[in-house]
Parts: C-alpha cells; sequence; structure tokens
C-alpha cells in the first residue's frame, strides 16, 4: 500500500489540513482510495501514483470534501474503469449534511445500483468504459 499526501480542501489543505490517497495491488487490480480529497487537480506526484488505476474509491458529497463535479474532474484524470462513490448524504449519515448521491450520478452514463453492500470484481470482469458501481447503502 503506497500513501500520498492530498490536500482536504481546494486551498492547499489551509481550511481542513491534509488527507491521504492510498494505492495498491490486489487479486490483479490495481485500487486507490482518495480519502477525504477535496482537491479538483491532481499534483504531478498525485497522478504519477494512480496511474492505471482500476478502481477508485472517491468522495461525492461535497461540504469537507469534493463535489460531484469535482469528482467527475479527478475521474477524467484517474481515467478508471470501476468508481465507487463515498461520502455522500443518505439516509443512514445523521452526523453531517452532505451532497446526495443523484448530482454525482447524473453525470454518468455506466452505472451499476448493486443489490448489496458488499461486491466482488476480478481484472476479467472489469468494463471497457468508466462504469459507477454503488453498493446498496447497508442496512
Amino acid at each position: 500500500v503506497t500513501g500520498v499526501a492530498a490536500d482536504h480542501d481546494a486551498e492547499g489543505g489551509r481550511k481542513n489540513g491534509s488527507t491521504r490517497i492510498f494505492v495498491w495491488t490486489m487479486g490483479g487490480l490495481r485500487l486507490a482510495h482518495l480519502g477525504d480529497i477535496g482537491q479538483t487537480d491532481l499534483r504531478p506526484d498525485q497522478r504519477s501514483a494512480l496511474e492505471g488505476v482500476d478502481v477508485l474509491f472517491i468522495p461525492v458529497g461535497g461540504r469537507t470534501t469534493v463535489d460531484a463535479a469535482g469528482a467527475r474532474r479527478l475521474i477524467d484524470l484517474v481515467r478508471p474503469r470501476v468508481v465507487v462513490p463515498m461520502h455522500y448524504g443518505n439516509a443512514r449519515v445523521r452526523f453531517f449534511e452532505f451532497d446526495p448521491l443523484e448530482p454525482f450520478l447524473k453525470l454518468f452514463k455506466n452505472i451499476v445500483e448493486l443489490p448489496d453492500a458488499t461486491f466482488h470484481l476480478r481484472a476479467a470482469d472489469l468494463p471497457a468504459e468508466t462504469t459507477v458501481y454503488v453498493p446498496a447503502v447497508p442496512a
């Protein structure tokens, strides 16, 4: 697992501090978790670390991280095959009011709404185009 420094806001971390991007390879897939990233562009070291990522976990709820449009911009830079949105408002989130998932989903044509909160993915099953996988909210 490789950790890469990132900013928790669009002001170089001056408002909300820093966060970390984590990148790892497992089962023939290259995965990345963008943590609480708030920046909407990537520095050269971040671009290098995210090169070839197949599966990207990205916050989309705004407020303290990137919003839908910011997430889309990062996705366009990374170009993963599968995107898993996280850190968004839903009926189970009560401690903070994040933006809902719908504005993010409107930015994509390939969306798979999963029936469960877990899923399995193999390198051989990766879609040809960037596809958003939306796990069900845990009960």
